[in-house]
């Protein structure tokens, strides 16, 4: 088994852009199986862009009840570093969230 620090580390190389490596259908049920932990790995394998991404779109409309992908998608939106003012952020955000709300899922 994989101790702490070196999980967290494969966690960190692999998170999001090796889940855009997965067929959709294999994601989702993987996700069925697994429900417990899965639905947050594989939300945290894959970045669900503006507007959102295939492998997103197909994990908030298998899974529409499930508050776990939900707000890790939505924290995506919310971290890093910010430059220069936070309103300049906040409005980034903003716009992100309002190309979101036209997508319809």
């Amino acid at each position: 088994m994989i101790d702490g620090v070196r999980a967290f580390r494969l966690r960190l190389s692999l998170e999001h852009w090796y889940g855009e490596l997965i067929d959709t259908n294999i994601l989702c049920d993987w996700v069925r199986q697994n429900r417990q932990r899965g639905r947050s790995i594989a939300a945290l394998l894959i970045s669900p862009g503006t507007p959102f991404r295939k492998r997103a779109r197909a994990l908030i409309c298998e899974f529409r009840d499930d508050d776990d992908i939900l707000q890790i998608f939505g924290g995506q939106f919310f971290h890093g570093v910010i430059a220069g003012p936070l309103s300049n952020d906040t409005n980034n955000v903003l716009q992100k969230i309002e190309v979101l709300l036209q997508d319809r899922i």
